[in-house]
């Protein structure tokens, strides 16, 4: 991809996934204009693109109180500079209360860009949960998604972006409605 085409084109696509889990369908998506942990960051807001790198923007989504953050990190390729690859990205969800930081809750991360020598850092090159609300070592640990097809899923953008599909759905099907379910105590979702 060069740059032309992350302007445009992914842009769009990110857009236009996110935009389900989106509250009022306010969401912008922007590049960094400073460097981003060595590359071009890619990430969406529901103000409007502002200064700063995409872990200093979030949007609201179709939950109560719960935000989402998303990055995604693109770099050089080593032997075509003008072409771009994705080492990695990053989705947040963090519960927002007046006057309170923001809590997390939970984090997928891709981690492209790891050597897969070893097992750990190949089961964390592809999708892997983070349960931020938990209590310590919890959130450190590296809850590998897609395991039984890792291979697949990080062969291509195509197969990583039908696996971010899948996931923002759960999200929007399962994870945001419980949210506001929980908040307003309109069901025990415990029995479940």
């Amino acid at each position: 991809m060069n740059a032309t085409q992350l302007t445009r084109d992914r842009r769009r696509w990110l857009r236009s996934l996110f935009l389900s889990i989106a509250k009022d369908n306010t969401l912008h998506c922007g590049i960094s204009s400073e460097m981003y942990l060595g590359g071009k960051g890619v990430g969406l807001s529901s103000t409007g693109v502002q200064s700063g790198t995409p872990n200093d923007w979030d949007f609201a989504t179709i939950a109560e109180r719960v935000y989402c953050r998303y990055a995604e990190v693109w770099v050089p390729k080593p032997v075509r500079s003008d072409q771009l690859e994705l080492h990695g990205l990053a989705l947040s969800l963090f519960e927002v209360r007046r006057g309170d930081a923001p809590k997390p809750i939970l984090a997928v991360h891709a981690e492209l860009a790891l050597n897969t020598d070893d097992n750990r850092s190949r089961l964390k090159r592809g999708p892997h949960l983070h349960v931020d609300w938990a209590p310590d070592p919890i959130p450190h640990c590296h809850f590998a998604l897609n395991l039984a097809n890792l291979n697949n899923v990080v062969s291509s953008k195509r197969a990583l972006g039908a696996a971010l599909t899948n996931l923002v759905y759960l999200l929007r099907e399962d994870v945001l409605p419980r949210y506001n379910s929980f908040f307003h105590g309109t069901v025990d979702w415990r029995d479940e």
